[in-house]
């Protein structure tokens, strides 16, 4: 990494957390940028929370994802709201291994899989929260396309999730691999209507100040056109990611 970050004008992040990661590994904090992933809005008209909607996530089913620890959750979450449910849209090498662990927990009839899912949009809007249980995250695209959606959303606060979801007003934030926080953390939200809507809301309008694609776009076009400006902000290591920051 701190060849790399010699040998490039700058090093551009998806998120915050990625930039220290990289100054952390060698990277000089002089030549990161950080530039939040961004979404189209036009394709993720705000709903709301389905009254009567599943929890669901979307992410392909791999390690990073820790889909067995969601599994884990729900088992304790249905102990005290029967009715909850989870579909799980995606798919990926550990399909086999998360339908083991849903059968051995007992989870038939709560969690559905649906493989991969072309039209996310409808999904998320027949949704009523989203979650993600990752250990390892960047600048989450389902996270936005939920946000945008106007769903609360249940995440873990590993990598970029806390730059996206403002923990207890657009959403709920959890430790990673912990199932019963995050069981918690989604019945809290699954009991309390009122909450998710006004989640969703917020969310919704976090995501349309800070998450538009076309935001995004305009500022690696700025990156492009000054590069060698870009290149030169002040040499103070402990800011990351402050050169474009608006």
């Amino acid at each position: 990494m701190a060849l790399v970050s010699r040998a490039v004008d700058c090093l551009v992040c998806v998120a915050d957390a990625g930039a220290r990661c990289a100054v952390a590994e060698g990277a000089r904090a002089a030549r990161l940028l950080t530039v939040h992933n961004g979404i189209d809005l036009s394709r993720f008209a705000y709903r709301g929370p389905a009254p009567d909607g599943p929890a669901v996530i979307v992410a392909r089913l791999i390690p990073e994802k820790d889909h067995l620890t969601l599994l884990r959750a729900v088992a304790l979450a249905v102990r005290q709201e029967p009715e909850f449910r989870l579909e799980i849209a995606g798919d990926g090498p550990c399909l086999a291994d998360v339908r083991a662990v849903a059968d051995q927990l007992d989870l038939r009839g709560r969690v559905r899989f649906l493989g991969r899912v072309e039209d996310v949009p409808s999904l998320l809007g027949r949704a009523r929260l989203l979650v993600l249980s990752s250990w390892l995250e960047g600048t989450s695209l389902t996270l936005l396309e939920a946000m945008a959606r106007g769903l609360p959303v249940v995440a873990t606060r590993v990598g970029g999730n806390p730059e996206v979801v403002a923990d207890g007003l657009t959403g709920l934030l959890v430790p990673a691999r912990d199932p019963a926080a995050l069981a918690e953390a989604l019945v809290a939200v699954w009991r309390n209507p009122a909450l998710g809507r006004m989640m969703g809301l917020a969310g919704r309008e976090r995501v349309e100040r800070g998450f538009d694609i076309r935001r995004t776009v305009a500022r690696y076009e700025s990156i492009y056109l000054n590069a060698n400006d870009a290149a030169q902000p002040a040499r103070d290591d402990a800011t990351v990611g402050e050169a474009l920051r608006s």
